[in-house]
């Protein structure tokens, strides 16, 4: 009979709807209960049909138990009635009990499932490049849970009808899972077959709990196959330097199909010395299959691991490089700084000290597009001297600063020597200013030096600037420092005035004009002379004399330098004067 509340096809004679517990009241008919009574033998033909008849005597009864049986029954006693009714309300609790808990268990109960029963995996093929896959059956599951999985709630899903059963729509929907390796297997290998189940939504719409874990499988019964080693004839060799080496690989096999087939590195590029690779054949089961059907065997394995080694390595680490590299990279700072001083600088600027303060390295970061691997700075204390004519106005002074030479792709070969151009040097890009505080007609003189007036400045345009492209260690001593500024001004010389005899170089003294000078003045117009011709005198007393003067321009210390300068008149004066001295 059918609920006439829900509609589900319940069985005869229960109360309650097992699907949605609606009471139901079962029709009864007056022919039925008739027919009941003769069925259960309350006449005398009901008594024949279940074979208490005159031939009772042939089934093992007298004739006089058979008339008794056609008695009228005695009435039943108060006692009897009592018990009967007793019995019967025994009976109609047992029912409604029954069918409280088949009620409950329509509604409350939710059936355990375990997954793993449904799953089957199997593996065939040849060792080694043997095939695995894993099947869930899904008929015996519906088989078991077709009527006992239901769906939450009085809804189904709209395309719930397209499926046999709840079972199935919670499988194809919300269930599955897949084999993390399925290919090139061996025997004795353990594989896995692994779960993805959507637990919330299965929860949300269906009434189960699911049991599942993933499952282990080892592979075996794989037919075996004649091998070769493949990557005997396999050519893997490393190129460039590390840590941005990279590998090359040549298939040098002769028979078909392999000497066809392409091999491939895990890691192809950014190698270093001492890393390890996969290489790797660089195709499908397919392959394998036709080099088994042409050749008879198979490879004994499809990869094989390669240590990176032969790279040349970019410097990481300043004492990597060797003392004889860094002394000639010293050399070629204080080199291009003194080329520069001696074209550039202004006359009577000088060098009066280079002192080597360390080195910066900068080594480019992983996985940064750089132009440099790395970048060695070579940091210079510099102290300047000034001793120069500036319009009517003489300067002297001390100026210090900071000054740096930068290398860069420093390469450390196997046989321990260091790679570089030495040539490729990069200077200071920026300057700093000497302010002599001295008045020209034009401005305030100031001359420009290629550095940086502290070190914080050099190591911040340097360095910090760079710190999202490299890693950088530091040898550089803030300890040594260039000096301090100093300097005076004062007028200019004189341009003529207070001299012997001003005209000593152009015509010959006599004797008698000489012979009228003391001593210290025959003295003073011989060192005219030597004045006249760029001589440095030892003497400050002297030299301080002859420095008043604006034609006194010094620029040797030796004696015999200036004399080869006389002409012929002051040769003839010098040998007069000094009859007189």
């Amino acid at each position: 009979m059918f609920c006439t509340k829900c509609g589900n096809n319940i069985p005869d004679g229960v109360m309650f709807c097992t699907y949605c517990g609606n009471a139901v009241k079962a029709p009864v008919y007056k022919e039925a209960v008739q027919q009941g009574a003769q069925q259960q033998g309350f006449n005398q033909q009901g008594a024949q049909q279940q074979g208490f008849n005159q031939r009772g005597p042939q089934q093992g009864f007298s004739q006089q138990a058979g008339s008794q049986m056609g008695q009228q029954p005695k009435p039943l006693t108060a006692e009897q009635k009592k018990l009967f009714k007793t019995v019967g309300i025994i009976c109609a609790v047992v029912i409604v009990l029954s069918l409280a808990v088949l009620l409950f268990f329509n509604l409350f109960w939710t059936p355990t499932v375990n997954l793993n029963k449904y799953v089957s995996i199997t593996s065939e093929g040849y060792d080694s490049i043997g095939s695995a896959s894993a099947k869930f059956m899904l008929e015996d599951f519906t088989r078991d849970y077709g009527n006992k999985i239901k769906f939450k709630g009085a809804s189904m899903p709209d395309n719930a009808s397209s499926y046999s059963c709840p079972a199935e729509y919670m499988f194809s929907n919300y269930i599955s899972g897949s084999l993390n390796n399925s290919s090139n297997l061996s025997n004795g290998e353990t594989i896995t077959f692994e779960w993805n189940v959507d637990e919330t939504s299965i929860a949300d719409s269906f009434k189960v709990k699911l049991k599942y874990e993933n499952i282990d499988y080892a592979v075996s019964g794989l037919k075996k196959a004649d091998t070769f080693d493949i990557f005997s004839k396999v050519n893997v060799t490393f190129e460039g330097s590390s840590p941005n080496g990279t590998v090359s690989i040549t298939n040098e096999n002769d028979d078909y199909p392999v000497s066809y087939w392409s091999f491939v590195a895990d890691k192809d590029s950014g190698l270093s010395n001492g890393d390890k690779i996969t290489v790797s054949v660089d195709g499908d089961d397919a392959m394998i299959q036709e080099c088994l059907n042409e050749t008879g065997m198979i490879p004994d394995s499809l990869s094989k691991e390669y240590e990176v080694s032969g790279l040349d390595s970019n410097i990481t680490k300043l004492e990597q490089i060797p003392d004889d590299i860094m002394q000639k990279m010293k050399k070629q700072v204080e080199d291009k700084l003194e080329s520069t001083a001696a074209s550039d600088w202004e006359k009577g600027i000088d060098i009066s000290k280079m002192t080597y303060a360390g080195a910066y390295l900068l080594t480019a970061k992983e996985g940064v597009d750089s132009e440099y691997n790395n970048r060695v700075i070579l940091v210079y204390a510099v102290d300047v001297s000034a001793d120069t004519e500036i319009d009517d106005t003489n300067y002297t002074g001390k100026f210090g600063y900071y000054y740096y030479g930068e290398f860069s792709n420093l390469v450390l070969l196997d046989d321990g020597t260091v790679s570089l151009d030495l040539n490729n040097i990069e200077t200071p890009r920026e300057t700093v200013e000497l302010n002599t505080h001295v008045e020209s007609w034009w401005s305030e003189v100031v001359y420009n030096f290629d550095g940086y007036s502290d070190l914080d400045t050099l190591f911040n345009k340097t360095v910090v600037a760079f710190k999202d492209q490299y890693e950088y260690e530091s040898s550089v001593d803030d300890s040594i420092a260039p000096q301090k500024a100093s300097g005076e001004a004062s007028s200019k010389k004189v341009s003529s005035g207070g001299e012997i005899f001003p005209d000593s170089s152009s015509r010959l003294l006599s004797e008698s004009e000489v012979s009228r000078l003391s001593k210290a003045d025959v003295q003073t117009a011989i060192n005219e002379i030597y004045a006249r011709n760029g001589y440095k005198f030892k003497d400050k007393s002297i030299l301080a004399y002859f420095e008043e003067y604006d034609w006194y321009d010094p620029d040797t210390t030796s004696q015999d330098v200036a004399k080869s300068r006389f002409n012929s008149t002051e040769n003839a004066n010098v040998l007069l004067l000094s009859e007189y001295k």
